[in-house]
């Protein structure tokens, strides 16, 4: 099994890295990532790259582009075969398929500068600007 890790020495360096839980040298996986938002479900890496979602296989490979549109993506979080995100610039809650297929859904809009989220049960819960708030899955 291979976790994500990030190289970062006293700044971002937007490098990111995999490294086999039983020890081994860590692979560089993609370089150039905007901030240290990532989602792993084990297999798939998601990070943030210009004004993208990525995707890499845990194991490297080529990289996809898995979302666009949103230049601050605050938080993601990987719940069953979904990705979940916020982004602050575009104030949604959005939802996407790991598979791909059909494009992101948009839980929530017109949030002030969406951000901090989990999943659970049939919600999804986030944190904005000066409240708590929730949506259905």
């Amino acid at each position: 099994m291979f976790t994500a890790r990030i190289k970062a020495a006293t700044a971002w360096t937007g490098r990111l890295f995999s490294k086999p839980r039983a020890g081994g040298a860590p692979t560089e996986l993609a370089t150039g990532a905007n901030n240290s938002v990532l989602a792993t479900d084990g297999i798939g890496l998601y990070f943030v790259k210009d004004s993208s979602i990525m995707s890499i296989s845990v194991e490297g490979g080529p990289i996809s582009t898995f979302a666009t549109g949103c230049s601050s993506v605050t938080d993601m979080v990987i719940e069953g075969k979904q990705l979940y995100w916020t982004c602050a610039s575009n104030g949604t809650v959005m939802r996407q398929d790991l598979g791909g297929g059909i494009g992101p859904t948009t839980l929530a809009s017109g949030q002030s500068s969406p951000s901090c989220l989990t999943v659970h049960g049939d919600r999804v819960y986030f944190g904005t600007q000066n409240a708590l708030k929730s949506v259905a899955k």
